[in-house]
């Protein structure tokens, strides 16, 4: 990662990923992908999600495990989005 563009990539991608786990581990079923060609733009991920009518604690745990691991290697202390659902979960 010495060189910018692919520590920039690689914060994306992790950024995203990390959206889209919260959000399964918050009763979502998710989806990610391009919606505009990256020769036109590098900002061009879209997250779907949708509520589920019943959370599948198990995969609950199994998911919010994950994201403790990926935050515990990067480092990642504050996520927005964490915040943010955890506070309208209360």
């Amino acid at each position: 990662l010495q060189y910018g563009v692919h520590l920039g990539q690689q914060a994306e991608m992790v950024t995203d990923s990390l959206r889209a786990l919260l959000l399964e581990a918050h009763g979502y079923t998710t989806k990610v992908f391009e919606f505009i060609s990256s020769e036109h733009t590098n900002k061009n991920k879209m997250i779907l999600a949708v509520k589920k009518a019943k959370v599948n604690v198990k995969e609950q745990e199994k998911v919010l495990a994950q994201i403790a691991n990926i935050k515990a290697y990067y480092g990642i202390q504050d996520q927005c989005l964490e915040s943010l659902l955890n506070e309208s979960g209360r």
